[in-house]
């Protein structure tokens, strides 16, 4: 057991940060030697089939940690954990070399919901503009005007696509990529 994980061997999550995370397989009570008296908890993830030990930045979170939560670590370093349904919900697996298609549809299931990718690019967008404050030169001034307007563009798509989803949610729940569409049918259907 080695106690110094490789977070470049985990897979990769993206939510509007780009981290690294893997799941925590065994919680042990470690005791200490006679100079720290007690006993702390150690977290073990296994990335690549090798057990290894996973501190979080916050020692307070290694009492919070049960076993299936994620560990994560941050592009800046910061070390977590999340509970995996927490996790789930606010990260998709990321490709930088994906080449099938982005939006979520019957053929592409673990696809991106439209409203979810445009409001992932607006904080992006804004993120990288924000860098933009202080430079007075026109080109930093053209680009945060275009910027906020590519912005304003996305708010105004995203507003389409909820105006959309309201509408068939007149026409019964969603059940999803997988599910019986509401509207439309499915290919091979007369």
């Amino acid at each position: 057991m080695s106690a110094d994980p490789n977070p470049a061997e985990w897979p990769q999550f993206v939510s509007h940060k780009i981290v690294r995370a893997t799941p925590i397989v065994f919680i042990e009570e470690v005791t200490v030697d006679e100079v720290i008296e007690g006993k702390f908890r150690a977290l073990f993830i296994e990335p690549e089939g090798h057990h290894r030990q996973f501190f979080p930045s916050e020692p307070g979170m290694l009492n919070r940690a049960q076993i299936g939560w994620m560990a994560v670590i941050y592009e800046d370093g910061w070390r977590s954990v999340s509970p995996k349904e927490s996790f789930d919900k606010g990260h998709k697996p990321y490709n930088p070399h994906a080449t099938k298609k982005l939006l979520m549809s019957r053929d592409n299931p673990d696809g991106w919901p439209l409203e979810d990718l445009l409001s992932l690019v607006c904080i992006e967008l804004l993120a990288k503009t924000v860098r933009l404050n202080g430079d007075t030169t026109p080109a930093a001034r053209g680009t945060r005007a275009r910027n906020r307007q590519v912005v304003g563009l996305l708010t105004q798509a995203e507003a389409l696509q909820r105006e959309t989803l309201e509408e068939l949610d007149t026409l019964g729940p969603d059940q999803g990529p997988r599910g019986v569409p509401r509207i439309g049918k499915r290919p091979g259907e007369n």
